[in-house]
């Protein structure tokens, strides 16, 4: 029996591609939670209300896109995968905006962007890994 031919460079590809999505979710969490005092006195909010909403909307949008994930990864691991990062893409343009509500709408959608790139991601380089029998 031959082993099949593993394509190394389209490996490190994909494995580089994965680990660089997933660090951009959790980069996203925590990045804003940084600027989050200066964003604040720009744009002149009272209380901490409007950052926690903000910053909650991510994690309720990585909780909404890893359940998804189920019924997304139907159209398969890679095609998940470049849906995850256009949504991604999406969610990034209303936080351009000063409008908190855009922000929270923009971080809930980058945050299902990331919580579906975690799953896909870890699905296509569990199908994708060469096994040893």
């Amino acid at each position: 029996m031959t082993e099949p031919k593993v394509k190394t460079g389209f490996l490190i590809t994909m494995y580089a591609t994965s680990v660089i999505g997933n660090f951009l979710c959790g980069m996203n969490l925590a990045g804003f939670n940084e600027s989050a005092g200066i964003v604040a006195f720009q744009r002149n909010w009272k209380g901490s209300k409007n950052i926690a909403l903000v910053n909650d909307a991510c994690v309720l949008g990585l909780m909404l896109g890893s359940i998804a994930a189920g019924t997304i990864l139907k159209i398969g691991p890679k095609n998940s995968a470049i849906l995850a990062n256009l949504i991604g893409i999406i969610g990034c343009l209303p936080q351009i905006s000063d409008n908190v509500w855009a922000l929270i709408i923009g971080k809930t959608i980058l945050g299902f962007g990331g919580g579906l790139m975690i799953i896909a991601s870890s699905v296509y380089i569990a199908e994708t890994l060469p096994r040893k029998e």
